[in-house]
Order: structure tokens, then sequence, then C-alpha cells
């Protein structure tokens, strides 16, 4: 078993296989040693067991619950309550079975043939349980890349597609960076600024990513990818560990947020622009990426730790934005088709951080 500090909530993940386990710890900076976690998520392969809960489903009257939170919407997948209380959820497009209880919370994870989908959907449940704490604990979750440099906290915000990986990594060659998070991130208010924090996300590395980094194919020669420099360019899907040991950067799990840059791409810029957003358009463009739950719900998926119940107005998320970027410095970002082989990741933190305490 390893129990894992998540958007403020232990969580224990328990396996017969030791590397699923691994796999799992490498998306964290440390893993806890609550010895009384808030929810529970166990991984089985039991190919009988398997059968029977499968051959229930079929035989039930299924209807569809909010499961997974996905890039702007949640899946639903159809499920039934057994006469447990618990919600058995098939999910046959991963060839897996959720059996989800609320008292206490919990978690089994059951497929029938050992796979590397299975330790991905345990992930995507780890994460499930800790978006749905961070959003009835006042936090709002978004798609985010996330950096330190120096104390500072930078937000690339932006959908999938808008080029926070590239511009990540091109910032993460810098010294004095730090890796917190890659596409999804919670932010909340504190005391002087808003603290951003790290959720656990698998890292996909476009071919245009690799193919922009000479660094970047130089260590993917090295073991244990031992790709040859001259090899065809595929997508990488990376932990966080592989990602930080790859560009030689550390990782930490949380910092002050100072600034937020909202990156995309512009084939008319000649290497990177950089121009001040005034507040109620960085606002906008904020709140159009924090992740919302189903119409109509306060959570965003049965996989609850139970706790408190989001009770946020739309106009009061919409005031919660305003207050983060009234706080922070915000920024467009338009990247140019050369912007990486002339812009330096040392100018580019630099002013996107001068005139911020």
């Amino acid at each position: 078993m390893r129990t894992f500090e998540c958007g403020g909530i232990h969580i224990a993940v328990t396996s017969e296989c030791p590397e699923d386990l691994s796999w799992i710890a490498e998306f964290f900076v440390e893993t806890s040693d609550d010895p009384e976690p808030t929810c529970r998520i166990d991984l089985r392969v039991d190919p009988d067991h398997y059968r029977s809960l499968l051959a229930e489903c079929r035989a039930s009257s299924l209807h569809q619950v909010d499961c997974l939170t996905c890039d702007g919407h949640t899946e639903r997948l159809p499920a039934h309550r057994a006469e447990s209380g618990a919600f058995v959820v098939l999910d046959e497009g991963r060839s897996a079975i959720y059996r989800v209880r609320n008292d206490p919370p919990s978690t089994m994870v059951l497929t029938a043939n050992r796979s590397p989908k299975t330790k991905k959907i345990a992930l995507k449940v780890l994460r499930e349980y800790a978006i749905n704490h961070l959003h009835t604990d006042g936090a709002l979750v978004l798609h985010a890349a996330i950096l330190r440099f120096g104390w500072r906290g930078i937000g690339l915000v932006g959908p999938k597609g808008a080029g926070k990986t590239t511009l990540l990594v091109h910032l993460l060659r810098e010294p004095h960076t730090a890796f917190i998070s890659n596409d999804r991130a919670s932010i909340r208010l504190g005391e002087a600024t808003p603290i951003a924090s790290s959720l656990p996300t698998i890292v996909s590395v476009a071919p245009g990513t690799v193919a922009r980094f000479t660094h970047l194919r130089q260590r993917l020669a090295l073991p244990p990818y031992l790709r040859p420099v001259e090899a065809p360019l595929r997508s990488l899907s990376l932990t966080s560990l592989q990602l930080v040991e790859l560009l030689d950067a550390p990782r930490t799990a949380t910092a002050p947020l100072n600034t937020l840059v909202f990156p995309r791409f512009d084939p008319q810029v000649q290497g990177v622009s950089l121009a001040r957003l005034p507040q109620q358009q960085a606002a906008r463009r904020f709140r159009e990426q924090v992740l919302q739950p189903p119409a109509g719900c306060d959570r965003f998926s049965i996989f609850t730790a139970g706790g408190g119940v989001h009770t946020a107005s739309i106009g009061g998320e919409e005031a919660l934005c305003l207050k983060i970027t009234s706080r922070v410095a915000c920024f467009e970002c338009r990247i140019g088709r050369d912007a990486y082989a002339t812009s330096s990741p040392h100018s580019l933190l630099h002013d996107v951080t001068r005139d911020v305490a």
C-alpha cells in the first residue's frame, strides 16, 4: 500500500503489483505516512470476480453516472446500485469495473487481466477524489501548467493544444526553475497571494515539441529510452518524474502564484510577444479554463471523499476568478514559429516577473 497526499486529502492505493504503485508514486514529490487515509483505491485483477460483476451489470437496470473528468466534459458510464449500497460502474472501454462505496469512501478497480491501463485508471480515480474535494473546499481546478521560478509560481493557462507543455519545457531549461504541474492544477486564495498546487496527469509530449529541443532528443538517446537522435519522432507519455529527469529540473508540489501567462500560437509573430492583460479580460480567460461539474451538479463525479458541499454560485465563482487575477500579473503570450529558437527562457521569465512584487 502507498498513501498519497493530493488536493488536501490522503488517498491510499493498494495493488498486488508493486510496479503499479511505483508508477503512481512518480507523479508525487513525496508520499504520505498517514495511517488513516481519507479514502482508498484497491486495484484487483480477478477474472472470475470480473465476469461475475459483468454478468450482474448486464442483468441489471443501468443508468448513467458522472465518472471521470475529461477535457471540457465529464465522462458518463453505466452503473447500478448493488444491494450493499455500492455503485457498480461498467467501463467497457477500459475493460474495467468500479465498485464505489461512500462510507467509508473507497473504490475497487477490477479487471480480468493485468494491463497498463489499470494503473492509469487508478491515477484517474485518485485525481477525481482530489478534484471533488478541492471543489468543495473552495479551490479552483483548471487547465494549467505550473512552474516555480525562484520563489514565484507561474501559471501557463489555456486549453488543450494552446502550447502549455512546449512552453513549459522551454522555461524549465532555465536554472532556478522547478516543475509543479503539467496540465491540471488547483489554485486557491492565500492570505497574501494565491497558492498553486499540482494535480497528477500524464505528460503528453508531442513530436513537434521533441523536435524543437535538441537537448531533449539527446537525453532520449540515453538509457532507459535509447531512442536514436535520428529516429522518427513520436509522442511521449511520461510521468512527472520522467519529465523532470529528462530536463534535469527539480520539482515541487506548490508555490505562491505571482504570474499567469496565457499562451497561444500566432504565425504572424516573430519570436515571443508579451502583452499585459487588463484584469477583466484576464479574469474571463482564466475562468474559461476552470473545470466545471456537470450542469446541475455540485460534484464532478461519484468519486467523493465526503465533507462539505460546494455552494458558490456562478457569480461567486466569477468573483473568485476576479480576486485571483487581481493579485497576480497576467500576460497574453503570442508564440511565433521561431519562438523557441530565438527567445531565451531567461529573458521570458524575467519579463513576466520583473514588475511582480
